[in-house]
This record gives C-alpha cells, structure tokens and sequence, in this order.
C-alpha cells in the first residue's frame, strides 16, 4: 500500500474539516486516527503519537468514553507507538490501560485481550525481562489459541516474542525451535513479504549471530533488508536497523569486500 499518498489524502481532508467540520465527530476521529496509522506504517512515530495523542484520543473519549473497546484501542496504538520510539516504561503505561478496558469488557480469553498480554510481553523482552514475558506469552496463547487456533499470525506473534525472550536467556536451541514456528506460519498465511515474516528473518539472523554463524545471519539478513527495501524504503527505521544488523555481521564474518560494494551487489541480484 502507498501509505504517502493515503497519508496526503487524509491530511487534506483534515485541512477542509478545519473549515467545513463535519456532522458526526466520529468522522473527525476516523481522520485523524487514519492519518496517525499511515504515519505509523511510514514509520513516522513521533507524528503518530501527537496525532494519538492530541486528537483520536480525546475526540475517542467525548464519543465512547473511557471504558469503551474503540478507547481500549487507542490506548494500545498510543502504547505501540511508545514502543517503537523506545519509551518502553510509557509503553506498559497505555498497554495496561488497554487491558484493564479489555479484560473488563471483553473478558481474559478473548482474542483482542491476548493481542495486549502480547504486546506487554513485547515490552518485557526489550527490557531483558524474559521471565515475565514469556510468563504474559503464556497468558496470550491461552487466549488466542481456542478461538485462533495454532496457524493464525496473532498467535505467530507471541511464537516471535518467545523465540526472542529464549534468545536473550542464551537459550539459542529454543529461540531458534520458536522463531522458526513463527516464520512458518507468517510464511504461509501473511505472506514472505509481510512486515511481521522480514522481522522474523530478522529475529533468527539475531540468534545465528549470538551463536557466531555470520554466515547464515547474513542470508536472513539480506532477505529481511531487501524486502523492507522494497516495502518501505530506505528511511524506514526498521530498513535501518536491518541494515544495521547486516553490516554487524558483514564485519563479524571477516569479509573483504568493503560492506556497500557487497551490499550493492546482493541487490542487484
């Protein structure tokens, strides 16, 4: 999806409801929280987060109030948003005002609540907590698996966030044994240029790095490079960090070649 032009076409309309508001406030709201997704996809995440923040929030509460599923939602976008720029502790904050929302409304089983156990796991892992995150990994399968079942990418996700807990455990063997359920599934039902399928090449590349195997990390590497390339761009922060990683282990292997030349010609191919 061209998420530029989406994002001009929302902002446009967000100029004329300056000057021609619109009936219904939920119209405003579906504007503003549109151009904020389109930021987020663009990876644009302090402009998302002001646009959650400042607008889709509260015209969300004066519409549903503070204990609806669409205020539930937002809360998580804010908490994701948080995550992305690194603010882990203010991440959590929103993660468990969407869960207190979720759990109350939907109940602990439900799917869209385990959407939110693993997206604290998230925060868990990158702060090095691995015990409570798999612990919140747990939570999430055991709500999304009944209704899911084991081949729904939701339930990939929380695979993701267990392979990388292992992994920064030192525990590569099942790192590797969840990274891979994960890419299976992300694989054959998201498709091999999925967003979630590149960060999964990604996350094995990491763990064949902890293990030393260059190599083998830089294929995976490569591969999640090229297609965040494609998709994205090359100022998209995860083709940065993907780019990133390869060069570190460009370096780790000892090659030759200066890394761009390299890097150029696996391109081209």
């Amino acid at each position: 999806m061209d998420y530029e032009t989406e994002l001009k076409r929302w902002m446009q309309l967000l100029e004329l409801y300056k000057i021609l508001p619109p009936d219904d406030l939920l119209e405003f709201a579906k504007a503003y929280a549109e151009a904020a997704r389109c930021n987020y996809k663009l990876g644009h995440y302090s402009e998302a987060l002001q646009l959650w923040e400042k607008h889709v929030l509260p015209l969300c509460l004066q519409i549903f109030g503070s204990e609806h599923q669409n205020t539930a939602a937002i809360y998580g976008n804010i908490g994701i948003t948080h995550y992305e720029l690194g603010e882990y502790d203010k991440a959590l904050k929103w993660y468990f005002k969407d869960l207190a929302i979720k759990e109350k409304v939907l109940g602990k089983e439900h799917p869209n609540t385990g959407t939110t156990y693993n997206n604290i796991a998230s925060v868990y892992v990158s702060q090095g907590e691995c015990e409570k995150a798999l612990e919140w990994c747990s939570k999430a399968l055991a709500a999304k698996e009944k209704v899911l079942g084991k081949e729904h990418p939701d339930i990939a996700a929380t695979y993701s966030n267990i392979g990388e807990a292992y992994r920064k455990q030192g525990n590569y063997g099942n790192a590797l044994e969840w990274c891979f359920k994960a890419l299976a599934i992300f694989e054959e039902v998201s498709g091999k240029e999925h967003p979630e399928t590149t960060k999964t090449y990604n996350n094995i590349a990491n763990v064949y790095h902890n293990q030393g195997e260059y190599d083998k990390a830089l294929e995976l590497h490569i591969k999640a490079y090229r297609i965040c390339l494609s998709v994205f761009g090359s100022e998209h922060p995860n083709t940065k960090i993907y780019r990133d990683n390869m060069e570190t282990d460009y370096q780790a292997a000892n090659r030759e070649e200066p890394f761009d030349q390299w890097l150029a010609a696996q391109l081209n191919q």
